[in-house]
């Protein structure tokens, strides 16, 4: 069955939820943040390892998030989650001092073919064998205003099947996602992040 999975805007507080829940119930989760417009767009580039990477019918851990958060020195601010929509893009740059998201930058994008390929699982299978789909830059722009209501209505389905917990995830969080209690396309983020910060702040101690 479809499933509904978009960024709801509160047009007049400017906030939005990013859901995280587990494989079934994606939506039965989420974290509020407010949200800040891009004022400059930027290039990030594709890789067929995103599109591989890539879960199905979320909007943390799809092809184009996947990619954002490879591309994390690309983007004037810090990059902690990537969580992408048909049209939209909001990367979490900042967090709350228990490590869960408080403020994301709100990008537009124009690649909504890429994410219905992802969510259909036809894009793994495809870029195997046309890796250019996805061996490409993707332009994240300037958005354009936001409408008034909640913020896009278009369906993400969910492919059936069951993900074993990664390799790549260790302590609580694999305990977390063991426990349902997170999904397991937002733990790999979450994992990336913080493998990231704690680089940057090793050199910068050095």
């Amino acid at each position: 069955m479809a499933k509904q999975h978009t960024h709801k805007y509160d047009t007049k507080r400017k906030l939005a939820r990013i859901y995280y829940g587990p494989e079934g119930f994606e939506t039965s989760m989420w974290w509020t943040v407010t949200v800040t417009d891009a004022k400059k767009g930027v290039t990030i580039n594709g890789t067929t390892a995103a599109a591989l990477r890539g879960h199905p019918g979320v909007t943390i851990g799809c092809a184009l998030s996947m990619a954002g958060m490879d591309n994390a020195g690309h983007f004037p601010h810090d990059v902690f989650l990537v969580s992408v929509t048909k049209s939209t893009m909001l990367v979490v740059d900042k967090l709350h001092k228990d490590g869960t998201p408080a403020h994301a930058v709100r990008y537009g994008h124009n690649y909504g073919r890429i994410v219905d390929l992802n969510d259909t699982g036809q894009l793994k299978k495809l870029v195997k064998e046309r890796p250019e789909i996805m061996e490409r830059p993707f332009q994240c722009n300037v958005p354009r205003k936001r409408p008034t209501g909640p913020h896009g209505n278009h369906k993400r389905t969910s492919v059936s099947g069951t993900h074993r917990v990664s390799t790549n995830l260790h302590g609580s969080l694999a305990r977390a996602v063991k426990a349902k209690r997170i999904g397991e396309h937002a733990a790999q983020q979450m994992s990336m992040a913080m493998s990231r910060r704690k680089k940057s702040e090793q050199s910068s101690s050095l």
